[in-house]
């Protein structure tokens, strides 16, 4: 056996020889040998001194040199996984092809797998149970030419392979440490194209006193010796979690931001200080979100961190999905504010159907093919409507997905750990429900209400997401993409965060964000209007409520009944109801203005009901407005809002008047 200056940092990492002095180590104190490639390794608080903090993206070290040839071979190393990787990823590995040298990592559950070729038969050993994330565990894998290999976590052994022979080294090849040699697929990966797919799996977290000796220890001493150091289960690094908690209820507004996430996830976006957009409001503890991290996919979040999304547009070809969460470095989807204003917000969020190589559905000789255009108007009372506008040749030839309810899962969390078993409700618009369970997977259909125009998502939280559609809409359950034993509810984790080149990988562990579809709409079942040149325009209410999904009757007959509105006096006509802004239209209709109020009539009844009233005036002059409500004068601030937007056609007014009416009303405006 050949002594090597192998060394990861002060605490120690260094091959250890009987054939030296006893006793003798190499440490080099954040030193490396010359023979070493290190990159992307921060060093951090360790066991003893520093330890290296792997990012799980980027993080490479090399020892070339590296002869290992002993007849027993023992490897230790304390660990404190972030994330798992999506196959087995290597806290030291010196292999070829899994069928030659060995390894020593975890594997996509976090399981501890230990693995040598003896006699020319790859053997490995694996733990029953994953390590802790983020907290200190104790690894260590022995062989032996006549007894085999035992694995032991914190000192005690808890596999072992019986085996005879001798080990098969591949001393040929570099030492590598929180790197994998052998290119890997996800395990449980779905869809034909993704699992065409390659990449490397690295270790994501601290490695730390890394050992190689060929002396094995006695279970005994090796478990004082685990002992005396007091770190066993110690948090060594914060849980990642997706960001939003820390972000407080203030003024209401769309304001551009930086959304951070781990360190070395952060490290792989060449981006600015504001890529991301998050509304909040003053009074209610939710917000939505448009990140990254989701491919600005947008979602709304509840007062304890739980996120709520809807995908965007999605064609299937090729063997994969071609949607926004394909986009992995946002190449083609990008938010933008619209508006800002008391009154309301406007995200513009446009995307374009992208597979997981970069390329886009049905892109022809010019480099165009489907793009969309998604218009999210957002208002004080938290109600948000969503407008998408699908670019396409081929709605009517191609079976399109415009809308499927997600729940995203915080790192740390299953599915059961933020949706109740009995997950959706249904309401149609006269009032009849439904809840249905997933306690045995997902149901096999909607039967009942007929039409589900009204959806509540019972999340464990005070606020609930609920979404409303047309009165005639149908949907139908997402009745795959479970693995029996963790979960009853779909769940994969190719999306959020996940930069893996995959359109579909089921979660079986829940130590990254993952997503859980319940419910989908695609092709004729989709209600849509067709719009100028091949577009196709579907809409969708969401928001998140405290109360029953019954209480939301009045605000879905509101948008979908609304009341008529008359022009009684004033140099303004009316444009009728915009169910795309939620709002009323209206429009002077000379240049320059006579000075008369506008005076409207609403006429509101039980079936058709203001529920918050919102009004959308055309080449308003005066910037500051005066609201008469019958008779009573209105309080700037307390009973209404409003937002002045200037524009190359003429100015507009945005009126928000927090107001539930079932009666005629009069409205005047000065």
């Amino acid at each position: 056996m050949k002594k090597t200056g192998l060394v990861l940092l002060s605490g120690c990492i260094c091959i250890q020889l009987s054939a030296q002095p006893p006793g003798k180590n190499w440490s080099f104190n954040d030193t490396v040998s010359t023979a070493s490639i290190v990159r992307n390794i921060r060093y951090v608080e360790g066991i003893e001194g520093k330890a290296a903090l792997f990012n799980g993206y980027t993080s490479d070290w090399i020892e070339k040199g590296t002869e290992l040839n002993p007849t027993s071979l023992f490897i230790e190393a304390w660990v404190a996984p972030q994330e798992y990787s999506f196959n087995q990823s290597a806290i030291i590995d010196q292999e070829k092809d899994f069928n030659k040298g060995f390894f020593l990592g975890i594997n996509q559950d976090g399981k501890l797998t230990g693995a040598l070729s003896v006699n020319g038969n790859w053997l490995s050993c694996m733990a029953d149970q994953p390590l802790p994330q983020a907290r200190w565990s104790h690894v260590a894998m022995a062989f032996d030419e006549s007894s085999g290999i035992r694995l032991f976590i914190n000192g005690k052994c808890i596999q072992l392979l019986a085996a005879k022979g001798k080990v098969d080294y591949a001393s040929d090849l570099p030492l590598m440490i929180g790197k994998t040699q052998t290119k890997q697929t996800p395990t449980y990966t779905e869809g034909p194209t993704s699992k065409g797919e390659k990449t490397w799996m690295r270790f994501n977290g601290l490695i730390d006193e890394l050992r190689i000796s060929d002396q094995n220890p006695s279970e005994k001493d090796l478990a004082a010796q685990v002992r005396k150091t007091g770190k066993v289960g110690m948090q060594a690094l914060p849980m990642p979690q997706m960001p939003s908690a820390n972000i407080q209820e203030g003024p209401f507004g769309a304001y551009y931001t930086r959304l951070r996430y781990t360190e070395g996830w952060e490290s792989l976006w060449k981006t600015g200080d504001y890529p991301d957009i998050v509304v909040r409001f003053p009074d209610i503890p939710i917000k939505y979100i448009f990140w990254r991290g989701t491919g600005y996919i947008p979602a709304i979040v509840s007062e304890n961190n739980i996120w709520m999304t809807d995908q965007s547009l999605e064609d299937y070809g090729d063997g994969q999905c071609f949607e926004a969460m394909g986009d992995k470095q946002c190449r083609y989807s990008h938010v933008r504010i619209l508006e800002s204003t008391p009154a309301r917000c406007v995200i513009h969020w446009r995307y374009a159907l992208a597979g997981i190589h970069n390329q886009i559905m049905h892109e022809d000789e010019t480099g165009w093919g489907d793009w969309t255009d998604e218009y999210w108007t957002i208002y004080p009372d938290g109600v948000g409507i969503r407008q998408q506008i699908l670019h396409s040749d081929y709605f009517d030839t191609d079976t399109y997905q415009f809308q499927e309810t997600i729940l995203f899962n915080q790192p740390g969390t299953k599915p059961q750990d933020n949706l109740e078993m009995e997950a959706i409700q249904f309401a149609d618009m006269d009032g009849q429900t439904t809840v249905y369970s997933w306690a045995n997977g997902a149901p096999g259909s909607f039967p009942s209400p007929c039409h589900q125009p009204i959806q509540l998502i019972n999340i464990k939280a005070r606020y609930k997401p609920f979404s409303i559609f047309q009165p005639e809409r149908i949907t139908k359950p997402f009745n795959f993409g479970w693995v029996e034993g963790y979960s009853t509810f779909p769940c994969w984790n190719h999306w959020p965060v996940s930069q893996i080149k995959s359109d579909g990988r089921n979660a079986s562990s829940s130590d990254k964000p993952s997503h859980t579809s319940l419910t989908q709409i695609s092709g004729k079942e989709q209600l849509v209007e067709r719009g100028e040149n091949n577009t196709v325009i579907a809409r969708q209410m969401v928001g998140m409520t405290t109360d029953s999904i019954l209480s939301l009757l009045p605000l879905a007959r509101s948008w979908n009944y609304p009341p008529s509105i008359r022009v009684v006096e004033g140099d303004f006509i009316s444009k009728g109801y915009d169910v795309y802004q939620r709002a009323y239209l209206l429009e002077r209709k000379s240049v320059q203005p006579d000075g008369s109020p506008l005076r409207l009539v609403i006429e509101a009844s039980q079936s058709s009901p203001v529920n918050n009233l919102i009004l959308v005036i055309n080449n308003w002059k005066q910037q500051e407005p005066e609201i008469t409500l019958d008779a009573d004068v209105l309080a700037k601030g307390k009973d209404y809002q409003y937002g002045y937007i200037p524009t190359l056609t003429g100015d507009k007014l945005i009126l928000w008047i927090p107001l539930k009416r079932t009666v005629t009303t009069d409205l005047i405006i000065r």
